[in-house]
């Protein structure tokens, strides 16, 4: 059976278009790392999100660049030096918290010397450039190691005198309050400096006595019961950051928690609610 010279053109438009689209996908893949949707859904967010990513996926800078030049042009979340070695790392929407998303790069007496995308899942993981030898890699782990030792031996130092200055932080730290314990006995083994309720909702804060040097900066404790049942409690740091440690298990109490305190602000404000009760 001959086919029709018209429906030849057509097919053979699509199975060109057909390669120039798999042509397309290759070149992505190879030049920038992206094979699936997802990863370049991710991709694309990144980017959004954290505009140096798009500097390293460019190809804009590169092994060799001045660490100092590219940190004062791209200020990095995070930064750490030991030795000849120096590390920035940039977190999408984060300042100072744990994220398993983000680009770091490592510098050798000043310059570049790997980057990379991270990702828990993998997805946008990538290697940009990687310049240094086996024995480079192996003096950097060295001094990291060293650093990290000093760091939390620091860091435990530290904490030691916040959690004596500050008991309450001592307890959600060695888990002595948990989720379900009673708030009752926790307002009697640890008398809150406030105590706000609205119904069925009590909200414990505690501030340091103190002040202390600590890594941790935390400048207040807030413990959330539900019907005298702790729910949920967070640290608060000076950098406005909070962490919390111990979470809603329950989504919906979170959602209505949220509601009923910001509908107390509101009555706050407007003089219809009675402020929190000083201990």
């Amino acid at each position: 059976m001959r086919i029709k010279p018209e429906i030849r053109s057509a097919l053979l438009t699509l199975l060109l278009l057909a390669l120039a689209l798999v042509a397309l996908w290759v070149w992505i893949g190879i030049r920038v790392g992206i094979w699936t949707y997802p990863q370049y859904d991710r991709h694309l967010w990144l980017i959004e999100t954290d505009p140096i990513a798009h500097e390293f996926w460019a190809g804009h800078i590169r092994a060799g660049d001045n660490v100092d030049a590219l940190t004062n042009n791209w200020p990095p979340d995070q930064t750490m030096g030991h030795g000849r070695w120096a590390e920035a790392w940039w977190r999408p929407g984060d300042h100072g918290g744990i994220s398993f998303i983000g680009v770091g790069a490592i510098a050798k007496d000043g310059v570049l010397v790997e980057a990379a995308a991270y990702s828990d899942d993998r997805l946008n993981n990538r290697v940009f450039f990687s310049t240094w030898t086996t024995n480079d890699q192996a003096d950097f782990e060295k001094a990291s190691a060293e650093y990290n030792e000093t760091r939390f031996a620091r860091f435990d130092a530290e904490n030691a005198v916040l959690a004596t200055n500050f008991p309450i932080f001592a307890a959600l730290s060695c888990e002595t309050i948990t989720n379900g314990s009673d708030v009752q006995d926790v307002t009697n083994r640890w008398p809150p400096d406030l105590i706000t309720q609205f119904q069925p909702w009590t909200v414990l804060t505690w501030f340091p006595k103190t002040s202390s040097a600590t890594l941790l900066h935390v400048v207040a404790v807030r413990i959330v019961a539900k019907n005298g049942v702790v729910v949920h409690a967070t640290t608060i740091h000076d950098n406005g950051e909070n962490f919390d440690e111990i979470y809603f298990e329950s989504p919906q109490d979170e959602k209505d928690f949220d509601s009923a305190y910001e509908k107390w602000e509101k009555g706050l404000v407007a003089g219809q609610r009675r402020p929190s009760v000083p201990r």
